[in-house]
């Protein structure tokens, strides 16, 4: 588990400019999933505000992506945010390492 946003940021960065066969369906592959996962999760226990986090990770994959592609992507990414979001703003969400913090 990535320790940072900025962290985060980076990994997802490289894996649209590296692992370019799964930027149309990022949820689609384990590992970009588990990326976008770790981005959300450190944001949400950082408090950013879940509009701008998806507003940048829908924005470095929309050149990738068809206009439904992106709008599906959109949607989803929407929904986890405000999952983790609601899931700190409950503590049910702890700054570690790992995942298994979330009760």
């Amino acid at each position: 588990m990535v320790k940072s946003v900025e962290t985060a940021k980076q990994a997802l960065v490289d894996e649209v400019e590296h692992v370019s066969y799964t930027n149309g369906d990022p949820l689609g592959n384990a590992g970009s999933y588990r990326k976008v996962l770790e981005y959300l999760y450190q944001c949400a226990i950082n408090s950013l505000p879940p509009s701008e986090v998806v507003e940048w990770i829908c924005n470095i994959y929309m050149t990738h992506q068809t206009d439904e592609e992106y709008r599906v992507f959109h949607d989803r990414i929407n929904i986890l945010a405000t999952a983790f979001n609601d899931l700190k703003n409950h503590g049910k969400l702890k700054n570690s390492v790992t995942m298994n913090n979330i009760k």
